[in-house]
């Protein structure tokens, strides 16, 4: 069955109700289904769920979770600190790990991502408009990064960081005017390939950081 896409002209992720009825509550209409998750995020709701990382990772930003949801990491001024989940995705159950990487800037990262195989990692540091990218011998176990001496000026301050899953596209988010910047790398999962190739205005005023769906169209 092929999925829903729009209502009344109205696409699927900006609307929260059909006839009255709340698009969680509906698995299809009129034939088709409907996919909330990505395609909808109108009914999501707070778990009452939290973790206090401040006795490690004070002033913590960009958290980040593997694959599984069952490892946590967040950058906190000069470092990485890792914990683990015994409940996957649930942050309430993380403990950490005594884990960390020092990656040497005094300033925080204000964009952390791993590649999915948990190799490489990427920190973004606000005030250097640079991204820096290492490697990890022990997949996940940020112990064991090394920096690869490969990096990638953006020329202005940005403070989040997201890859396509093959690697071939980095996104990111520049607060000054409000927009999210496309770049292709030539060679996947390496920024210093990376080459600028388009923007598009959100409308937002400050995010604090960008994802996207599993196919991309969100």
């Amino acid at each position: 069955m092929a999925d829903l896409k729009s209502y009344n002209g109205i696409a699927v992720a900006n609307i929260s109700k059909i006839n009255g009825t709340a698009l969680s509550s509906l698995k299809s209409f009129n034939g088709l289904t409907i996919s909330t998750g990505w395609n909808n995020i109108s009914g999501a709701s707070y778990d009452s769920k939290s973790k206090n990382v401040s006795s490690q990772a004070s002033g913590a930003k960009s958290p980040f979770f593997n694959t599984d949801g069952t490892k946590m990491y967040v950058g906190a001024y000069e470092y990485v600190y890792q914990y683990s989940l015994s409940t996957a995705w649930d942050v309430s159950t993380a403990s950490y790990d005594s884990k960390r990487y020092k990656h040497g800037n005094d300033t925080t990262c204000y964009g952390l991502y791993f590649k999915s195989d948990g190799t490489k990692m990427y920190i973004l540091i606000f005030g250097n408009t640079q991204v820096y990218q290492y490697s990890l011998s022990t997949a996940w176990d940020v112990s064991t990064a090394s920096y690869d001496s490969k990096s990638y000026n953006f020329g202005e301050n940005i403070i989040s960081l997201y890859f396509k899953s093959d690697g071939t596209k980095m996104y990111t988010y520049r607060p000054d005017n409000n927009a999210i910047y496309q770049y292709s790398l030539s060679t996947a999962w390496d920024v210093s390939t990376a080459s600028y190739e388009k923007y598009k205005l959100t409308g937002y005023s400050y995010m604090s950081g960008i994802t996207f769906g599993k196919s991309g169209e969100k």
